[in-house]
């Protein structure tokens, strides 16, 4: 029933993911910030409050389920958007089909980008693989939300120029300088230091 509980409010995101897509598009980061520091504060507060009136674990469905809500609140009042009814001829087609791309490239990297963990642990077992993760997370985490940082703002960036390709050409450049900056360092000193 905790999954459950997990689960419903998970199927809300999609009521609030396109208002939260447009706001970063016209890079509005001022009302994502609120947006999530609100979703943030109210799952703290809501986790607390049921801790204290004896709610045990469920003070996390509870707070999970408030964060979620605030957070499409949120996003409701700081992008006005409003969908409208669906029209037969909209030329849907080449969104449904962008979309399926996007999704079949996402399946590959993610298999891609796991793999290592599912052959150590079908190989190795449950504890080396639980060492393994616990490494790679150590190097790949701060990078991985230093480059997840820089998509957020770049992204938005590189869509506005992407009719002037030398300055797309340049900007990409930069974040990509930066990520490297970040990375390379901090993987030598992993390589150098570890221990054969």
């Amino acid at each position: 029933w905790i999954s459950v509980g997990l689960a419903v409010p998970l199927a809300l995101g999609g009521l609030y993911t396109q208002h939260w897509a447009l706001l970063r598009r016209s890079m509005r980061f001022g009302a994502m910030m609120i947006g999530q520091v609100g979703s943030y504060g109210a799952y703290f507060v809501a986790a607390v409050a049921a801790a204290l009136l004896g709610c045990g674990y469920w003070s996390l469905v509870i707070a999970n389920a408030t964060g979620i809500v605030v957070n499409m609140a949120l996003a409701f009042f700081c992008c006005r958007w409003v969908p409208s009814r669906p029209k037969r001829a909209a030329g849907v087609a080449k969104f449904l089909r962008f979309g399926g791309n996007v999704l079949g490239s996402n399946v590959v990297t993610y298999f891609a980008g796991n793999a290592d963990s599912i052959l150590v642990g079908r190989f190795l077992g449950a504890n080396p693989l639980g060492l393994y993760n616990r490494a790679y997370n150590f190097v790949a985490l701060p990078v991985s939300q230093f480059r997840e940082l820089i998509e957020r703002v770049g992204l938005p960036v590189l869509r506005r120029l992407v009719d002037e390709p030398e300055r797309f050409r340049r900007y990409y450049l930069k974040m990509a300088n930066m990520v490297a900056t970040a990375a390379f360092p901090l993987g030598a000193i992993c390589i150098l230091e570890g221990e054969f």
